[in-house]
């Protein structure tokens, strides 16, 4: 166990972030300097990520000499997308997720069910009721139909002036791979 003091130790844990941020990180780290800089007090490098658990989850076998890490949030957040689309495979699904377990396995580092669930448009459908149920599909299609099949929903919402559209969040989870929203629907003359 890391102990926040250990200034040693949090610089060993920042390069290990630092090489897993990366755009092309594929878990595999480089340390060439490890035995030099870092084994003397806190370990082989195996050792001191098996005792970072809290942080990082190795994920190549015992006696692979290349270590491949993540995230220990990133490896429960693949684990419960697994469990999840597990469930909505079910040939009876019927839109509800059954997880009673997940606080106590997700919660901690996941935050809530729906909050995760609505942080993930690439993989899942969150639909809302009015009642603030929700139900949950997989996301089977590309994003921009989602983000159409959105503001269409919308437009034909008859609380809606049918002039306008506003989708929650757009920036957050459309920006980076449509553009902003005015120039998305400019692209689409035919259906808005």
């Amino acid at each position: 166990v890391v102990r926040k003091g250990d200034g040693l130790a949090m610089s060993a844990i920042r390069e290990i972030e630092e090489q897993l941020d990366q755009p092309d990180a594929d878990g595999r780290l480089d340390f060439p300097h490890w035995h030099h800089r870092y084994a003397a007090e806190l370990g082989s490098l195996r050792e001191f990520l098996g005792e970072c658990e809290e942080r990082f989850t190795i994920v190549s076998m015992a006696d692979d000499p290349e270590i491949r890490v993540m995230k220990t949030r990133d490896a429960l957040a693949r684990r419960a997308i697994s469990e999840i689309e597990e469930q909505l495979s079910e040939p009876d699904h019927d839109g509800r997720l059954r997880l009673p377990h997940w606080n106590d396995v997700y919660g901690a580092s996941l935050g809530n069910l729906r909050a995760f669930l609505e942080s993930r448009p690439d993989k899942f459908n969150v639909s809302v009721s009015e009642d603030r149920r929700y139900t949950v599909s997989k996301c089977s299609d590309d994003i921009a139909e989602r983000a159409l099949r959105e503001i269409e929903e919308q437009l034909s919402d008859t609380k809606q002036d049918g002039r306008s559209s506003r989708v929650p969040r757009w920036n957050e989870r459309y920006r980076e791979a449509l553009g902003p929203l005015r120039t998305f629907l400019e692209r689409w003359p035919e259906r808005f």
